[in-house]
């Protein structure tokens, strides 16, 4: 059963998820679910595969098992764990009120601490404020600081980096992530493959085409050896900017945005809004204004509970389809909103439209 437990772990940190879900299921069916420490992880990874429904039905049965028979430290995971799925679901409140209540918990460890401030962190995060995020992602920093959680402390500085880059605090954002590259270069290989993700988003931002080319191939080259598909998709979706993809590509990029419709679950509504953003975008520049305006709206709705930054690039796309068809005062109006400290992820884009939008 060890070997299976070390098995499990390695397996998760490479990103291998439905692996991970194998060796998880064969672990309960050995110990015929007895074995209580294994069971937030294991929702974990139902998480991170949007099957929430099991992750629900997994939870709730777990929580009364361990509220009778689990430790304190193994009943404060699986309430972090129930947070998170909130998170995911949309439900941010109820997922605040839990992680609130666990920094007040007696007895609460550093590396307890430290997971709970990173939590409440993504949640204010996705929220937009950056402020507030960033104090509980150096809270969580502080805590990690002298654990044996070197990775979770570099998730937390991870975050920072990518709150500095989008104040556009970009010296600052480039001195974090050249501390995480030298650091996690050759361990924690996720990690390391967010880190080049987060250096490419900031060296496009600053003009840096061809650097964030070679940031990009290595990234794919990181991506193909974790066989993380999701993972993959993201980068894909996220990196592509309508200001940097030549006019040739734009059918390329829409073949492959189907392809990833057909592909992503319904569970996935964030990569299938942000899929659903480009073939609008595409149809647009092939002038179906109808199609493309559908488009935009169905996304729209997918995207509801997406980040300020995922929300951005929508934003982005829809602009620049008005401004192709000279519909300049709702071209306007989402430039007036991008400019939003909320949407700060497109600052050198929006130069470029204020540009286009003036000559018209």
């Amino acid at each position: 059963m060890e070997g299976l437990l070390k098995e499990v772990k390695k397996t998760y940190k490479k990103g291998l998820l439905r692996e991970t879900l194998n060796l998880f299921e064969t672990i309960i069916a050995k110990t015929d679910g007895k074995l209580l420490e294994i069971y937030p992880d294991y929702i974990n990874v139902l998480i991170d595969l949007k099957d929430y429904r099991n992750a629900e039905r997994v939870l709730k049965d777990a929580e009364r098992e361990i509220e009778k028979e689990g430790s304190v430290s193994l009943l404060h995971s699986i309430k972090r764990t129930k947070a998170r799925l909130l998170r995911e679901k949309g439900d941010t409140e109820k997922a605040k009120k839990i992680l609130n209540d666990l920094l007040k918990a007696r007895g609460l460890s550093d590396e307890e601490k430290g997971k709970v401030n990173f939590s409440l962190g993504r949640i204010y995060f996705n929220e937009g404020d950056y402020d507030r995020a960033e104090r509980y992602f150096t809270e969580s920093e502080i805590s990690f600081r002298g654990t044996s959680l070197i990775e979770e402390e570099g998730w937390s500085t991870l975050w920072r980096a990518r709150i500095a880059r989008i104040r556009g605090e970009w010296t600052r954002a480039h001195d974090t992530l050249k501390i995480l590259f030298r650091e996690f270069t050759h361990k924690a290989p996720i990690l390391y493959a967010h880190i080049l993700f987060e250096k490419a988003l900031l060296v496009f931002e600053e003009g840096k085409k061809d650097e964030a080319l070679e940031l990009e191939n290595l990234l794919e080259e990181v991506l193909e050896d974790l066989r993380a598909p999701r993972l993959s998709i993201e980068v894909r979706l996220k990196l592509s900017n309508p200001l940097s993809v030549d006019a040739d590509e734009f059918e390329k990029v829409e073949r492959r945005s189907r392809r990833l419709l057909n592909y992503l679950p319904d569970e996935e509504k964030i990569l299938r809004g942000l899929s659903l953003t480009w073939v609008a975008y595409v149809r647009g520049y092939f002038g179906n204004r109808e199609e493309a305006e559908r488009l935009y709206k169905e996304a729209e709705k997918l995207l509801s509970k997406a980040s300020y930054e995922e929300k951005g690039l929508h934003l982005l796309l829809r602009t620049l389809t008005h401004l192709e068809f000279r519909e300049n005062k709702k071209a306007e109006r989402l430039i007036k909103t991008l400019k939003d400290k909320k949407f700060p992820f497109y600052t050198r884009s929006l130069v470029v439209l204020m540009q286009n939008f003036e000559k018209i």
